[in-house]
């Protein structure tokens, strides 16, 4: 079986929850994991079972892959820790202890951690999620787990604004649907589907601009033929505007003081023809 060499950051006094994920994965890769947790035994040789020397030494070697990986990855200060057996799993099993012993102190910082967890920004909806799982996976390991409700609750709590909607909407729905998985899966889509939208409204919005840019771009490329300016045509040009003569309202005329109220204005109505042949007579 192919395997890839790996390197993990050394078991520490900070980070063994990192590492122990790390370290089994690794272990997984190397086929050796099942040992670790015992879920594999050592096989007893059995003709009818066709069990031989081949398999026993096989295992053998794979048991011995499982220990000194786990030791060859661990800090050289805590080595002792493990130093003296040979059994994988009797090893993971003393490191469990001393990194997170189970007692309330560990149950209280694990219940902490999953009280305080929450997305942070820019932080998608699985890997929140996934976060959640890991810590109810401790607690599972200490013999406190998570009710599931109080998982759906932690899941809802810190989500943005935007999600208000699809929240109010998975807290009214009934007892058989508020899973955790389920509400997941409903969150992915809601964060999909808020995405799109957003890259919809970013592209109208570019679009708007290219637009408003491009009219400012063609506006700048007029030339006025009167004073050979840039930016509008000769019948906009401000000079030109300057110089029209204003236009007579026809309120000119109207006298300004009581002195040209008493004046009398000169008659230009045309002549009467009665009134000149009253005059001959």
């Amino acid at each position: 079986m192919a395997t890839f060499n790996v390197q993990i950051e050394k078991l520490d006094a900070n980070n063994y929850s990192n590492w122990a994920a790390d370290i089994k994965y690794l272990l997984l890769d190397k086929d050796c994991w099942s040992i670790v947790t015992g879920t594999e035994e050592i096989p007893v040789l059995d003709p009818d079972k066709d069990i031989t020397h081949r398999d026993l030494k096989e295992y053998r070697l794979r048991a011995s892959t499982a220990i000194s990986t786990i030791y060859l990855n661990i800090s050289p200060e805590f080595r002792k820790i493990i130093e003296g057996t040979e059994d994988s799993r009797v090893a993971w099993d003393s490191l469990k202890k001393f990194f997170e012993p189970d007692n309330r102190s560990r149950h209280m910082q694990l219940f902490s951690e999953f009280l305080a967890c929450k997305i942070l920004p820019g932080e998608n909806i699985s890997l929140f999620a996934a976060k959640l799982l890991r810590l109810q996976e401790k607690l599972k390991g200490i013999n406190h787990p998570i009710h599931e409700d109080y998982m759906c609750f932690q899941l809802l709590r810190y989500l943005p604004s935007r999600y208000d909607s699809i929240v109010q909407s998975i807290l009214r729905c009934s007892d058989d649907k508020f899973k955790f998985n389920e509400i997941q899966l409903e969150l992915v889509a809601e964060e999909s589907r808020l995405q799109v939208r957003a890259s919809d409204n970013n592209e109208e919005h570019i679009e708007a601009h290219s637009i408003s840019s491009s009219r400012k771009s063609c506006r700048k490329s007029l030339v006025c033929f009167h004073c050979n300016r840039s930016g509008h045509f000769r019948n906009k040009c401000p000079e030109l505007q300057k110089k029209v003569p204003s236009v007579s309202n026809g309120f000119d005329r109207i006298p300004s003081t009581s002195q040209d109220c008493g004046r009398s204005l000169p008659d230009t109505s045309p002549p009467n023809p009665s009134s000149n042949n009253q005059r001959r007579r």
